[in-house]
């Protein structure tokens, strides 16, 4: 992505509050959506995250909601090459920046590098964006 483009990775965690009006960040989530979609921010994610998120939504909320969200579900998505799965893997085991991470992460965060975006919508805390670069 170029320079002066802004972009945000939407994580798993994020997709998750903004889906279900019962999780306690949800009203946080949507006002912080809002806040990037009008800042000019275009906002990406993987199907690692989706993946993530949808099975999250569907232990909390049900197979019939989280197949919904699923179907509706429209956000430019990031596909992961060889090259971009063969790094996130390495990472995971030699970095110990990202030692206590998941594979998610750490492919997420290898998508983030890959597009050179520094920023990433999330609701977890520990969402690792201090392990990018």
């Amino acid at each position: 992505m170029s320079e002066h483009l802004l972009a945000a990775f939407v994580d798993a965690s994020a997709l998750v509050a903004l889906a279900d009006s019962g999780d306690a960040t949800h009203a946080g989530a949507v006002a912080a959506y809002e806040q990037l979609r009008e800042g000019g921010y275009r906002l990406f994610t993987t199907e690692y995250a989706i993946t993530e998120a949808y099975e999250l939504l569907r232990l909390s909320l049900g197979n019939d909601l989280a197949r919904s969200w699923l179907a509706k579900l429209e956000i430019a998505r990031y596909h992961l090459d060889e090259a971009d799965i063969a790094r996130a893997h390495h990472r995971l085991v030699t970095d110990d920046r990202l030692a206590s991470r998941s594979l998610t992460d750490a492919l997420n965060i290898t998508a983030m590098e890959r597009l050179g975006v520094h920023d990433a919508f999330a609701v977890d805390a520990g969402f690792p964006v201090d392990s990018i670069g």
